[in-house]
């Protein structure tokens, strides 16, 4: 198959200049603040088209780089944009597993790079590396002068200007925005075979329908082996941390309660575990865990041994991007027999399917510029791209021939890889670090629907009419004042492994809900619950009033 380049409007005459920096010494960093992005723009910059400069300019850059992934430096993504831009890179790109602490490091020790990309910059390090010290620039200016396609994005999308917006009034990195419904939405599968082994053609939308389905999948032998070893629902709560398999986003908001813990319902911030209808859906959890009808081993097993019980046909409903990932399904088009889980609604809720999503679908810190950093104008377009739908589809896919192609009905289509290789693998090692590494895009809805995919658009189908319609997200991304998060961490730190003790407790009778309730809540007002609710309501305000 012939290779077509993405890149069709490069201009192929282009000089080989003297290979300039982009950047000065270490000892010698450009001025923070909104001063740097004033400073005298070089000649050899161009405000549109491509090249962005004339004479190629290195810039260093420091990112989060995952196992799969192949050496930055010989990805086609960043050859392919150094070929159309002008600008080339050194890279310094730590394994993920420590990425943090080299950051960290870095930001601290003087020794960071002209830009971050994929650096998963928080907005406490935002505050204290941009408002504070002048390390991260503000971006605001640029992206007025330079950035068209980020200024269309929060055109349409105010909330994601808000969410990135630092109290002070500027933008010190740019997120990934992915307006997809699959990057935010957890799934629940049922398992196929076992609801045709049963005959079940409707599922369940209420928690009560919810509850006797998972007893047929109990007692009735859905998987033929003749052994009661069935596992109706299986999941994980992990740690305290809204884990995609945690029944929290899925049974809990059907009690008319978005998370166990901080969550805004109608402008109004809430802790969950405070809210009356907290305690029913705890007693029906205990019901489902006393009745066998939960997995057993919910507190203590990890992703794989889940996924293997699922593999092993001993799952009725379990959480997985896709069902291929979790049963033993072989391919895109047996998949589409395998349903999703649509919304739940009980009493506790007037009757009303409630959903929570884990994410708004942003996801902050992806890009940032540094004081050192002598071309800021260069890079924030070299960025920008990224948010044009032609930059976001390469930046994830690669070029036309590599893995899609144009089918004739104007869809993409995949291509197998040779040499053996899935796509992930060939996607991380040799075309771009978005695979495993949260870069800076924004996704338009069409980039993940428009594909011939037996399973992709039955998949988005069900996301869209039986999840979306019923869905919030508990939180957005907001700001935090550095004594606001400090004293969020110390109040979050006992609050949060005790939720997890007593949570743990409830479920499995170890504590006796209608008797110990009462006790519960009024320990988590002595830790300081109301407090961490008044911090989070005024930084929610904030972020309603910055829209």
């Amino acid at each position: 198959m012939r290779k077509q380049k993405w890149f069709r409007t490069l201009s192929l005459a282009l000089a080989a200049g003297m290979l300039l920096t982009g950047c000065k010494s270490a000892a010698e960093p450009a001025q923070g603040g909104a001063e740097t992005e004033a400073a005298e723009v070089s000649e050899d910059f161009n405000e549109t088209g491509y090249p962005i400069v004339n004479e190629k300019i290195n810039v260093s850059m420091m990112g989060s780089k995952a196992a799969i992934q192949g050496a930055w430096e010989g990805l086609v993504f960043f050859k392919d944009m150094e070929e159309k831009t002008n600008i080339s890179f050194t890279f310094d790109t730590p394994a993920s597993e420590v990425f943090e602490e080299k950051k960290n490091l870095a930001l601290a020790g003087g020794s960071y790079p002209d830009v971050f990309f994929g650096a998963n910059l928080t907005t406490a390090q935002q505050i204290k590396y941009g408002m504070e010290e002048g390390i991260l620039i503000p971006l605001d200016e640029l992206i007025i002068k330079y950035g068209p396609n980020i200024t269309q994005m929060f055109e349409e999308h105010p909330e994601v200007k808000a969410s990135i917006t630092a109290p002070d009034g500027h933008i010190y990195a740019l997120p990934n925005f992915n307006q997809g419904s699959l990057a935010k939405t957890p799934t629940w599968w049922y398992n196929a075979e076992w609801l045709e082994a049963l005959g079940v053609t409707e599922l369940p939308t209420t928690t009560e329908g919810f509850y006797e389905l998972l007893k047929r999948f109990k007692t009735e032998d859905p998987n033929g082996n003749g052994e009661a070893d069935e596992i109706p629902f299986t999941f994980i709560v992990n740690a305290g941390n809204m884990d995609y398999t945690d029944p929290n986003l899925y049974i809990l908001p059907a009690f008319g309660v978005n998370s166990a813990r901080i969550y805004v319902d109608n402008g109004v911030v809430k802790y969950g575990a405070l809210e009356e209808n907290f305690k029913e859906y705890l007693k029906y959890m205990n019901q489902l865990f006393t009745e066998g009808l939960i997995d057993q081993e919910w507190a203590t097993q990890d992703d794989s041994t889940r996924i293997g019980k699922a593999k092993g046909n001993t799952v009725g409903i379990a959480a997985q991007a896709i069902p291929q990932n979790l049963y033993d399904v072989t391919d895109a088009e047996e998949a589409k027999a395998y349903p999703l889980a649509p919304a739940l609604s009980s009493e506790f809720s007037g009757g009303k399917q409630r959903y929570l999503l884990y994410s708004q679908g942003i996801t902050q810190g992806a890009f940032a510029i540094t004081n050192k950093c002598t071309a800021p104008e260069a890079m924030i377009r070299w960025a920008d791209y990224l948010y044009g739908e032609e930059g976001s589809f390469f930046i994830h896919y690669g070029n036309e021939g590599e893995l899609w192609e144009m089918a004739e009905d104007g869809r993409y289509e995949h291509i197998t890889p040779e040499g053996g290789m899935s796509v992930e693998e060939y996607r991380g090692g040799i075309v771009t670090p978005d695979c495993g590494t949260t870069t800076p895009k924004w996704v338009r809805p069409s980039t993940v629907s428009n594909w011939v995919d037996p399973f992709q658009s039955v998949r988005i189908e069900q996301v869209d009419e039986l999840v979306l319609p019923y869905a919030d997200v508990a939180f957005p991304s907001t700001y935090f004042m550095p004594e606001q998060q400090n004293r969020i961490d110390v109040i979050e730190a006992d609050l949060n492994k005790y939720m997890e003790e007593m949570e743990a407790a409830f479920f499995a009778g170890t504590k006796d809900i209608d008797s110990e309730y009462d006790n519960f809540t009024a320990t988590l007002k002595k830790m300081n619950v109301e407090e961490l609710i008044r911090i989070y309501q005024e930084s929610y305000d904030n972020w309603k009033a910055a829209q």
